[in-house]
């Protein structure tokens, strides 16, 4: 899965990245799966004793044998790009001329880079440290504190540089290759590839340098370069040497390693999620990290283990069934957990996607791709059942008596024992993704602002919403709904009758939302969630990551939120916030999403849009559903 980037989708279109708030906020979220965490990794580098990984919103990580990391406080929500040792410290950069500086890897301190540029590598050589960036950015230091910019040139993007054989060499966009010998003075080199090159490294006195299209060159002197043989033809991000070879990494969990760059062998990676950053540490081999949080280690470069053995797919919706969580997801993907730290992956016996998942307390239901239903008495066990349709169904709840779900093109479905179903006519054509009961009507929402009633689940009426966006998931906490959607619209109501718009604070997509019995709760994309006493008032909290979230459900004590990338977040009330198990509607049992305890939007991995939400224009830009911008490789750099 190749990086989402929300927040420059953002920037296009007001001019203002918007990062994850950390104001007012009310409850601590920590990271159950993956672990250590599951923000994507873009750097690595080591001392003699120390790795230190680097990544997507000021993500840091130290780990003392690439096996067992720590999380450390960078102090910043910035995309950090690149980290290297020199002299008696660790300096990582990044986002918007972000520049930190550590004599431990644990405590960080910013340093002024003189610049708004993205710096995207950083290296230590002949005593000073040189980083490179977007518009041919390229800045030295002797101590990481003080900067000064150098002049290279035409604006380009620059993306990686290195120091070996007695000068500097960096790459970038459209094949460009730079040297230097004191990071002052810069010459210009004969490529022999336009392609963009993401990656260079110094080993065997012998320069090697990796891009897009599977690109690998070699120099002995770093004028003048020749192509070498690649077995593959995926984008190749980045290079390193150490103990006797050569390794690269790139797309799709690619590996290469060799002992001369004329020969390449491709390595027995274990994972298909995106390698950003590669690095040989003394005493500990290879390590490579990647898109959410993938962190592999190997000896010689040819066989791997990776540090993890969580999902990384996609979650779509999760549950509290009142004795363990249950979580359903992309290509049938099932997990469960009793305490919230450990997450066992369950055969569901389908490789579709699941994208709801309700229980009663005794039975499990999930639904999902192509009018998928399974149930479960356990969440270990599942056996799929006959829905009768083969338009795909978004969301499942249960009120007491039968479970419910909804779908595409108004589709209801109504059974009292998850094995025989009965279809309903809704009287819409729009979609719907997510419905709740309040014990006495059942209240149904969907595309362009669609809000639906029923007292049975039989007979539907259509209520005004007064929004043309999509809703995508509601609730109810026992003395009204709480309905989310697109661009960060909310709407309340009493009776699922009479609708009135509150002020979320945020045009992010909010895909999910629930009741604790004293707070609500609702999550959506770029990591947001935003809390709330009343569904009138709500503020953001800090979720340490910008994976989008999908779902979020209540068990009593504890919050728990999942997402992109295999994201699972444990929430924590203040006990302050008066968050807590209070009287009300029982969180997540009386409410269905396409998202377990709220939301429905689903986007459909490797395609623009989500087939839930109609096509906006914004700003004169056509996004197909809001969703995301795709962008691939380090494309964003290249500025």
């Amino acid at each position: 899965m190749k990086r989402w980037a929300v927040p420059l989708l953002l920037l296009m279109i007001t001019g203002v990245a918007l990062l994850p708030s950390t104001v007012h906020a009310r409850i601590d979220w920590t990271w159950a799966n993956p672990k250590p965490q599951g923000n994507s990794l873009y750097g690595i580098a080591s001392n003699s004793s120390l790795l230190v990984a680097v990544g997507y919103a000021g993500t840091i990580l130290t780990s003392t044998d690439g096996a067992n990391w720590s999380t450390q406080d960078s102090g910043t929500q910035r995309w950090l790009y690149s980290v290297a040792w020199g002299d008696t410290q660790f300096v990582a950069v990044g986002q918007d001329g972000t520049i930190l500086t550590s004599t431990d890897g644990k405590t960080w301190a910013t340093r002024n880079s003189g610049t708004t540029n993205w710096l995207n590598s950083v290296t230590w050589g002949n005593g000073q440290f040189v980083a490179v960036g977007n518009g041919s950015t390229i800045l030295t230091s002797p101590d990481g504190m003080t900067w000064t910019p150098r002049t290279a040139g035409p604006p380009t993007g620059l993306y990686s540089v290195t120091w070996g054989g007695g000068q500097f060499v960096a790459v970038g966009n459209n094949g460009t290759i730079l040297t230097s010998p004191d990071g002052i003075s810069w010459s210009s080199q004969t490529s022999p590839t336009t392609e963009p090159l993401f990656s260079v490294t110094w080993g065997r006195n012998e320069y090697v340098a990796v891009g897009a299209s599977g690109t690998i060159l070699s120099s002995f002197d770093g004028t003048s370069w020749n192509s070498e043989y690649s077995p593959t033809s995926v984008a190749l991000i980045s290079v390193t040497f150490g103990g006797g070879s050569y390794v690269a990494v790139g797309y799709n969990g690619t590996i290469l390693h060799t002992e001369t760059p004329s020969f390449w062998n491709t390595g027995s990676s274990v994972t298909t999620e995106d390698l950003q950053s590669v690095a040989w540490a003394s005493g500990m081999g290879f390590v490579a990290v990647g898109d959410w949080g993938t962190i592999l280690t190997s000896v010689e470069g040819s066989g791997w283990t990776a540090r993890c053995s969580c999902t990384t797919n996609p979650i779509y919706s999760l549950t509290w069934t009142g004795s363990e969580f249950v979580v359903a997801g992309y290509g049938g993907t099932i997990l469960t957990s009793t305490d919230g730290l450990n997450w066992p992956a369950r055969p569901s016996g389908t490789t579709d996607w699941l994208l709801s998942v309700s229980s009663n307390g005794s039975l499990s239901v999930a639904v999902g791709q192509d009018g998928t239903i399974l149930t479960s008495p356990d969440g270990a066990t599942w056996t799929t059942r006959n829905s009768g349709i083969t338009r795909w169904l978004r969301a499942v709840t249960w009120n007491g008596a039968q479970f419910l779900a909804v779908g595409d093109g108004g589709t209801v479905l109504a059974s009292p024992d998850g094995v025989n179903w009965t279809e309903w006519t809704a009287g819409t054509s729009y979609s719907l993704a997510s419905v709740a009961w309040n014990g006495r009507r059942f209240v149904a929402v969907g595309s362009s602002g669609t809000i639906l009633t029923s007292p049975d689940g039989a007979s539907w009426t259509a209520q005004a919403s007064g929004t043309v966006y999509s809703l995508v998931s509601v609730v109810w906490s026992g003395e009204q709904f709480v309905a989310v959607g697109q661009r960060g619209t909310i709407v309340t109501s009493p009776d699922g009758v009479n609708w009135t718009a509150q002020t979320s604070g945020t045009v992010y997509t909010l895909s999910s939302v629930a009741w604790s019995g004293t707070e609500f709760v609702t999550v959506g994309d770029n990591g947001t969630i935003l809390s709330s006493p009343d569904g009138i008032t709500w503020v953001a909290e800090n979720s340490g990551t910008t994976n989008d979230l999908h779902s979020v459900t209540w068990n009593g004590t504890h919050f728990a939120a999942a997402g992109q990338g295999g994201t699972i977040l444990l929430g924590t009330p203040d006990t302050g916030s008066g968050s807590g198990s209070g009287s009300g509607a029982a969180a997540g049992t009386s409410t269905s999403t396409g998202g377990g305890g709220g939301g429905g939007c689903v986007m459909v991995p490797g395609t623009a849009f989500d087939p839930l939400f109609p096509v906006l224009v914004v700003g004169g830009l056509l996004l197909a559903g809001w969703r995301r911008l795709k962008l691939s490789g380090r494309s964003h750099r290249q500025a």
